[in-house]
């Protein structure tokens, strides 16, 4: 991981910085949505390694694809991996797809059951990304007190599912993470109002792309 930047960002500047990346560098999309996947997982590895039974919790957009990232890479390693999804994946667009059909190329989903958190070690929170912009549904709400609940150790992808990345603002209710690895750009919403509540310690990674962006 990288030392955090000292700048923040709203999303739609982040979202920006992504398309300049894609579209001026020349670094395809879903290489984009490896790198994220890549680094949530070289954090589970370094710092729960004892852990060998992972728990990933998709929702939609990009999101669930890093994600399915990590569930592929950390089932190529040999970890015992649970995959919920909390939309019909196959609904999922563009990259967040292609890397949904690679994880299944190598497992499947399980049914969406609080039970499965009774055989995890640790949680991949991939439910709701920097994207949120109103209340969590009451479904998805459930599934967020649930992990909470669970007490099992959380690391949050870009951002811990139900917080608001531009304010940070708690839509509902939000998964406390034990760490939130943010890409590209550090979202402000990590950092202010309840953001350092929930986020634990934050954990940076430019996903390689140019400093000059």
């Amino acid at each position: 991981m990288q030392h955090l930047p000292d700048k923040l960002y709203r999303v739609d500047s982040v979202i920006q910085l992504e398309q300049i990346a894609i579209n001026q560098c020349g670094v395809p999309a879903y290489e984009l949505m490896k790198r994220a996947g890549q680094a949530v997982f070289d954090v589970l590895r370094a710092r729960y390694s004892q852990h060998k039974n992972i728990l990933v919790l998709c929702g939609a957009g990009n999101n669930a694809g890093d994600g399915y990232v990590v569930a592929r890479l950390a089932g190529q390693a040999g970890l015992n991996v649970s995959v919920i999804s909390l939309i019909d994946p196959e609904t999922l667009k563009n990259e967040a797809l292609q890397a949904y059909r690679d994880w299944s190329a190598i497992g499947e989903n399980e049914a969406a059951d609080i039970s499965v958190f009774e055989k995890a070690d640790i949680v991949i929170d991939a439910l709701l990304g920097t994207g949120l912009k109103r209340e969590v549904a009451a479904d998805w709400l459930d599934w967020i007190e649930a992990v909470n609940h669970a007490d099992k150790p959380v690391i949050s992808v870009d951002i811990p599912s139900g917080l608001m990345a531009d304010n940070g603002i708690i839509a509902g209710a939000a998964i406390e993470a034990d760490c939130t690895v943010c890409f590209i750009g550090l979202k402000q919403g990590l950092f202010t109002a309840q953001g350092k509540d929930v986020c634990g310690e934050i954990l940076f990674d430019d996903l390689g792309v140019p400093g000059e962006i």
